[in-house]
């Protein structure tokens, strides 16, 4: 039997964002910061796993 089992987790990144950003203007920055950032990240942990019979 073969099982597909999917986890989402729970990662926490460090960025240095510039000061006087706030609100929709912080958002967008770390909306384009993460899409460039593959670094360093700490763990959390597995917030949620499902699973199905794959035939």
């Amino acid at each position: 039997m073969r099982i597909r089992a999917t986890e989402i987790i729970e990662q926490e990144f460090d960025l240095d964002a510039p000061d006087g950003l706030g609100g929709e203007e912080l958002e967008r920055w770390v909306k384009d910061a993460m899409e460039d950032f593959p670094g360093p990240s700490s763990f959390v942990g597995v917030v949620s796993r499902s699973w199905e019979i794959v035939r």
